[in-house]
């Protein structure tokens, strides 16, 4: 009798727990599925991607192909503007097939939003997922040779390079103190004048190109200084010739700013540096900037630059300073991204030198972005050698030891100047020349032997404006023209530097 009340008490025990196994698991079936575990291609901070290279993303869900345009699945390329190419959707798998390759050397962002929806529940991805890379640098040997041409007689402090006409080649945007310059690309890297002066009365200090109302042109974002100056958005009409949107953006004091998708929207924010606390920028969509109500450091900030610093699908911030406000060393900050725009300091102060530049790269080719500073000479020294700060892959910056050069720098570029696969250095000096430092593959540099005038030319940027697949540079002055210098296939000698700690 006990034995068989134990028999059915145990039989209505497990009835009812797998009862209760099947419902769970029945349940589980209900819940609705989202696109998660994005796979990207290629791969994040990628400097070596073929120029001809697809832009995808594959999730783990089926993805409806409706949801699927250039707003929500954003190929910005920095030199190009947004692509209206085809996509294709296969499965999980969202795919962009560039009509037109890439710039040697180009920046590409992309962006996936939450409003690419599953084609089972109509949901979207919890977080948006954004990512850069370059593409590949072909040639060239880091020599550069002076294309003669005297461009412009302009107190000139910035230049952007990309396609402001669409006609496939690299044109030149010259911030100034002062009328901006647009400079046409007739082609073979031999520039004119547009004739437009844009701004006449306020002095721009920095231009950063983009495709800042997503209609497949590159517009441009000034920053001003002087107490009474704002940031500008200048709109391009797709033919170079470009109309102030009206805008008063980021404050007064301006000395940088920096574009890309800051809150995994599709399409391209700002951040803008100043003598006092940098602003987050957000945009609509269509080029109108709204100021996000974030503070970032307080400090006479020179610089700023975006890249993924963490590893988690969004961009994050370095911003690189000159002076504390408070009279105090400099130091620079780095803030992480939340993927919806807002930003945390990592509580890092590094560096402590007077720093004009921030240009991030994966220096190490370890995956992750590196940091290369160019330092202006500190007050009471002799010397300001640039710095190497390596990543650890999670945002965190370790001082790599090496002081790079000896002059004032003023700015610094990052690209793949002699075609081996790995990012070197231009750096732009106040007081001296300019110079070619080359990376060996492991984030160490040593100086090249050649001659970049007779004069210091302190803005540059680098981008293969005569079309032949490697890098070449764009140097300005103060009250000098301007010049473009050409990469040349050569082979010569360089030296390692003394490395002073």
């Amino acid at each position: 009798m006990n034995a068989k009340i134990r028999l059915g008490t145990l039989s209505l025990v497990l009835s009812t727990i797998l009862l209760a196994a099947f419902s769970v698991l029945d349940g589980a079936a209900a819940l609705p599925l989202r696109p998660a575990n994005p796979i990207l291609e290629p791969d994040p901070n990628d400097h070596q991607v073929p120029r001809n290279s697809i832009v995808a993303i594959t999730y783990d869900e089926d993805i409806n192909p409706n949801t699927v345009n250039e707003t929500t699945f954003a190929v910005f390329g920095m030199e190009s503007g947004l692509f209206f190419d085809t996509y294709s959707i296969a499965g999980g798998k969202i795919q962009l097939t560039p009509e037109q390759a890439f710039h040697a050397g180009e920046l590409v962002q992309v962006t996936a939003t939450t409003e690419t929806l599953s084609i089972v529940d109509g949901l979207g991805p919890l977080q948006p997922t954004v990512w850069q890379f370059r593409a590949r640098s072909e040639g060239g040997s880091a020599f550069f040779k002076d294309t003669g041409q005297a461009l412009g007689e302009m107190n000139s402090l910035s230049v952007g390079l990309g396609d402001l006409d669409g006609d496939g080649d690299l044109d030149a945007f010259v911030a100034s103190c002062g009328p901006s310059f647009v400079w046409i690309n007739t082609g073979g890297m031999v520039f004119a004048d547009s004739g437009q002066r844009l701004g006449s009365d306020i002095c721009s200090v920095d231009v950063a190109l983009g495709d800042l109302d997503s209609d497949g042109d590159l517009d441009a974002f000034t920053a001003s200084s002087g107490t009474s100056y704002f940031g500008k958005v200048w709109w391009n009409n797709g033919a170079a010739v470009f109309t102030d949107s009206s805008q008063n953006i980021g404050d007064s004091l301006g000395s940088g700013v920096a574009l890309g998708d800051l809150d995994g929207d599709g399409d391209l924010d700002a951040i803008y540096v100043r003598k006092g606390p940098a602003k987050v920028l957000l945009n609509d969509g269509n080029g109108i900037f709204t100021d996000s109500g974030q503070d970032l450091v307080d400090q006479v900030s020179m610089d700023v630059a975006l890249g993924d610093l963490d590893g988690d699908n969004d961009l994050d911030v370095y911003i690189a300073n000159t002076q504390n406000t408070e009279g105090r060393l400099p130091v620079d900050k780095v803030y992480l991204n939340d993927g919806h725009g807002f930003f945390s300091d990592t509580g890092q102060s590094l560096s402590e030198s007077p720093n004009n530049t921030a240009a991030l790269g994966d220096l190490d080719n370890d995956g992750d972005l590196d940091v290369y500073l160019a330092v202006t000479r500190p007050v009471g020294s002799q010397i300001g050698p640039d710095e190497v700060w390596l990543n650890d892959g999670s945002g965190n910056f370790t001082d790599s030891g090496q002081r790079i050069g000896i002059a004032s720098s003023n700015q610094a570029n990052l690209a793949d100047l002699d075609g081996d696969g790995d990012l070197d250095v231009f750096v732009a000096n106040l007081y001296m020349t300019s110079e070619v430092w080359l990376n060996d593959g492991s984030g160490s540099f040593s100086l090249t032997r050649e001659y970049l005038g007779l004069f210091s030319k302190p803005f540059l940027e680098l981008g293969d404006m005569d079309g032949d697949g490697d890098v070449d540079a764009f140097l300005t002055d103060y009250g000098k023209p301007g010049s473009a210098w050409f990469n040349q296939n050569y082979t010569y000698w360089n030296f390692a530097p003394k490395i002073a700690k």
